[in-house]
């Protein structure tokens, strides 16, 4: 896949995301590190989806 298609459809995915962008690493990082801050949350699932859930 050439950088120009690989880039379409980054573009169309994003489309479908309320917040018309993907999430960065950094996002899905600090999620992790709040999930794993506090010793009394277990059993948890944080979505870092931008929303699409929403839909």
């Amino acid at each position: 896949m050439d950088e120009h298609e690989k880039k379409k459809q980054i573009k169309s995915f994003s489309d479908t995301v309320p917040l018309k962008r993907l999430r960065s690493l950094k996002e899905v990082a600090s999620g992790y590190v709040y999930l794993m801050s506090n010793d009394f949350i277990t059993g948890q699932i944080l979505k870092i989806d931008g929303g699409i859930d929403l839909k």
